[in-house]
């Protein structure tokens, strides 16, 4: 049994992860350009990093993700016998 997961949960979440992680850049950027010289740099990228970290935990809150990773894991084909033969059924029936 697979866990219910809310769409509009991790809607709400996946807002919250960008727009945090805006915030953490832009501070970030600011304590680059602004920030004492060798704390600055240190907490900026920190900061940056820290953003990026939300920004790449973004695809986990797809509602549908694990119908995605099934997919990929074992992807139906169709069987390319039964196509020929099913158009090939349908081009004698015109005739």
């Amino acid at each position: 049994m697979r866990p219910h997961r809310s769409v509009r949960g991790l809607l709400v979440v996946r807002c919250l992860l960008l727009s945090n992680g805006l915030l953490l850049a832009a501070l970030g950027g600011l304590y680059l350009l602004f920030g004492a010289r060798p704390a600055g740099y240190v907490i900026g990228v920190l900061l940056g990093l820290a953003a990026v970290a939300l920004w790449l935990a973004v695809p986990l809150t797809d509602p549908y993700r694990s119908d995605r990773l099934a997919d990929k894991v074992a992807p139906e084909r169709p069987d390319p016998s039964r196509l020929n033969s099913a158009g090939s059924q349908a081009r004698h029936r015109r005739v």
